[in-house]
């Protein structure tokens, strides 16, 4: 693993301020342990009781591209989760060739925030999009392209369905 950080002490603002990066496998053994891309950790701690501290990583191995980011502050907890994964192939049937390409992408958050009354609140999206293309006959030629979404509401759930199917609620209450 390799790395560089910073510190800032902020006597007037009375802050710190803490930024550490690097690449590799960071974090070993805990819950947030990187499978050895890249990661940037930083935080702020106010004196008055406000303070963040947000860690973000980054893998990108075999066509495979993820970044996870995890922030808690005095306001809540978030998480998010952004990646894709694409294939591309070539077919050679003899009469001539048709080629392809498929894309994934997915993109997740959840947060708890805290209002200023001390009421807890939830908030949260999944999405999930694939698009497939195919040259065929010298002419690309779009196949699919659509996404399944979810999220969640003020009374619940809501998943939202492609090809003019439409929403189903869950309402919890």
């Amino acid at each position: 693993m390799e790395g560089r950080g910073s510190v800032v002490l902020n006597g007037l603002a009375e802050s710190v301020w803490v930024r550490a990066e690097g690449s590799g496998q960071a974090f070993r053994g805990m819950p947030i342990q990187n499978g050895g891309g890249s990661f940037v950790y930083e935080g702020l701690i106010d004196f008055n009781g406000e303070f963040f501290y947000a860690l973000t990583t980054r893998v990108d191995q075999a066509g495979i591209e993820l970044v996870f980011k995890y922030i808690i502050s005095h306001q809540g907890i978030s998480a998010s989760v952004t990646g894709s994964i694409g294939w591309s192939a070539d077919i050679d049937y003899g009469g001539g060739t048709v080629s392809g390409k498929v894309k994934a992408t997915i993109t997740a958050t959840i947060g708890i925030e805290i209002d200023g009354d001390g009421d807890v609140h939830l908030s949260g999206s999944v999405s999930a999009r694939g698009r497939l293309t195919a040259k065929i006959a010298g002419k690309n030629k779009e196949l699919f392209d659509e996404s399944i979404d979810a999220s969640v509401r003020s009374r619940g759930f809501r998943f939202r369905f492609p090809l003019g199917v439409g929403n189903l609620d869950f309402d919890l209450f």
